[in-house]
């Protein structure tokens, strides 16, 4: 369902996240825990397609994201931590 091929966020010289290979079944509960920094947030944003990474490929249900972002933002949902979208509503 979720698959990660060394995914990598830089933001400069700050590597956010490491080269991260990962893979989801369909069904598996999966939990990110690390301290502040570790990089769990970038990956769910890279994850949901709302950054993209430095480098590495993402699949969401057999889909690369960088071909199908709009039919995999169709398929998945996302609770924000902060609901940082009512500053762009009119």
């Amino acid at each position: 369902m979720i698959e990660a091929l060394n995914l990598t966020r830089s933001f400069g010289s700050l590597i956010a996240v490491d080269q991260l290979n990962l893979n989801i079944s369909s069904g598996e509960i999966y939990g990110f825990l690390g301290p502040n920094g570790a990089g769990k947030t970038t990956t769910i944003k890279m994850l949901t397609g709302v950054i993209a990474p430095s480098s590495g490929k993402i699949k969401i249900a057999g889909l690369d994201i960088e071909r199908s972002k709009l039919e995999i933002k169709r398929l998945i949902s996302v609770v924000p931590d902060e609901p940082k979208m009512y500053d762009n509503l009119k």
